[in-house]
């Protein structure tokens, strides 16, 4: 894993934290993850963590920076794979109503994976660009707190890496992610 460029992405998100607190909020979801194509097929997605800070630019557009991190272990083995995601977004709010949005979001970052099988000493660290496009299903309340639904897409494309990724089908990672969070404003 490429320590530097893991603190790089974090210190950017932290930053947007600091940023015009009038118009922000945090996102924390949760979610189950799933695994297609690829390398990762035979894995099976455990967990789907997302926690993120989100800048209103204009409007219902937003813009932020969020951290995520799946676990996924390989079927009838002690295989696990840890994946760290940071990222940053935009994503915009439609609302239908004073109670309802949909926000389809889009997000652009680098992945790490760490991946270890303990059966055979196999362990490895792999890194390489991650897309990931999004839909939120928002319930608003007149709370600090609105609750969401989501279904989440992530394309991970590995870097070239003689010992792992030789092969084009290994540098591909396909997830899928369904789940439910929370936005959370501060306070005034």
């Amino acid at each position: 894993m490429n320590l530097k460029k893991l603190i790089l992405l974090i210190s950017i998100t932290i930053s947007l934290s600091t940023l015009a607190q009038e118009n922000n909020n945090f996102s924390v979801d949760l979610g189950l993850v799933n695994t297609h194509k690829g390398f990762f097929y035979l894995y099976q997605g455990m967990v789907d963590i997302n926690i993120g800070y989100n800048l209103k630019l204009w409007k219902g557009l937003y813009a932020g920076g969020a951290f995520q991190t799946e676990y996924l272990r390989l079927k009838n083995t002690q295989a696990r794979t840890l994946i760290f995601k940071p990222k940053v977004n935009l994503h915009y709010y439609i609302n239908f109503s004073k109670k309802l949005s949909l926000v389809p979001w889009i997000s652009v970052g680098y992945s790490f994976l760490q991946i270890k099988n303990k059966e055979f000493g196999y362990s490895d660290n792999v890194a390489g660009l991650n897309l990931s496009p999004e839909l939120k299903f928002v319930r608003k309340t007149n709370s600090r707190v609105n609750y969401y639904i989501f279904g989440r897409y992530d394309y991970v494309y590995l870097k070239e890496d003689p010992g792992f990724t030789q092969l084009e089908y290994f540098r591909n990672v396909h997830i899928s992610s369904f789940g439910i969070g929370v936005f959370i404003k501060p306070k005034k």
